[in-house]
């Protein structure tokens, strides 16, 4: 019999990707929409793991990037109360609990509410993370062209559609940029090779915001307002465990080699040769 994995929040912008691409045998998912349940109600997730018995839970679901102020509604606070509900029924039925944190999880607190709340579930789920009696996953910079998120890509774009240069307060800035697509794969991976413990997702490679911008095919500029303040982390993810079992950020690589120079092309494309995707 296949083991059932619900997923929360797969309508977002990694969860329709894991749907949209799944090809795991003898996993079957599950999904429901938010009028059948409201993870953020007293009950609910008690209600939906009843509901549904499943075998694994992969948690996504949280505060939607694509909502202007994501990072600053109080919401994000109650998604951490839900998301120990859920761990905690997860335990008693000894289901797998696959959670969602971030490349900013193990930083430092009163930078923003979304951050801090991410901290805040680490933290309480810190014991059974180091223990891997669960799986904590750690995207790092998520994007995806056709959904215009985060704000960067949507207003890149939006820019290019008026023929003008993007302005960029942090031009320099470094992240690892990896495609939500990308992130999907790797939770299959997860699954597929019960990988638990702390697993970050990334392409394990840090690019400037500039560069990001122009791998896109948008002109910026700098608006000359100086560095701004902002919550980030600028290493690399360790994506070693992922690729012990054959995953690679193949769709971001695609991505950045074809706009690179030949070079850098044959570089990215390349499989396991690759010291920055060992």
């Amino acid at each position: 019999m296949a083991a059932k994995v619900l997923v929360t929040g797969a309508s977002g912008l990694i969860g329709k990707h894991l749907f949209d691409n799944w090809d795991l045998e003898n996993f079957d998912l599950i999904s429901f929409k938010k009028n059948q349940f409201d993870l953020l109600k007293f009950g609910e997730t008690t209600r939906l793991l009843e509901h549904f018995c499943p075998d694994i839970v992969v948690h996504l679901a949280w505060c939607s990037s694509g909502k202007i102020g994501y990072r600053t509604l109080s919401e994000n606070r109650n998604w951490v109360d839900a998301s120990l509900d859920i761990f905690k029924y997860c335990r008693s039925k000894e289901i797998w609990f696959i959670g969602t944190g971030t490349s900013l999880d193990s930083g430092q607190f009163g930078s923003d509410e979304y951050s801090d709340s991410k901290m805040l579930l680490r933290s309480e789920l810190s014991s059974a993370i180091q223990k891997r009696e669960l799986t904590w996953i750690r995207p790092y910079y998520v994007f995806d062209l056709l959904a215009m998120r985060p704000l960067l890509v949507r207003n890149a774009l939006e820019a290019q559609e008026k023929f003008l240069k993007v302005e960029l307060t942090n031009p320099a800035l470094h992240h690892d940029f990896i495609m939500a697509k990308d992130v999907a794969s790797a939770i299959q991976k997860v699954i597929e090779f019960n990988l638990r413990g702390e697993i970050s997702i990334g392409m394990g490679v840090t690019r400037s915001v500039s560069s990001f911008v122009n791998a896109i095919g948008v002109e910026w500029a700098s608006d000359n307002k100086g560095t701004k303040p902002h919550s980030h982390n600028s290493d690399a993810a360790n994506i070693s465990e992922l690729t012990s079992v054959g995953w690679l950020p193949k769709h971001s690589k695609k991505f950045f080699g074809i706009l690179n120079s030949t070079s850098e092309v044959n570089s990215e494309l390349g499989e396991t040769d690759n010291e920055n995707f060992r």
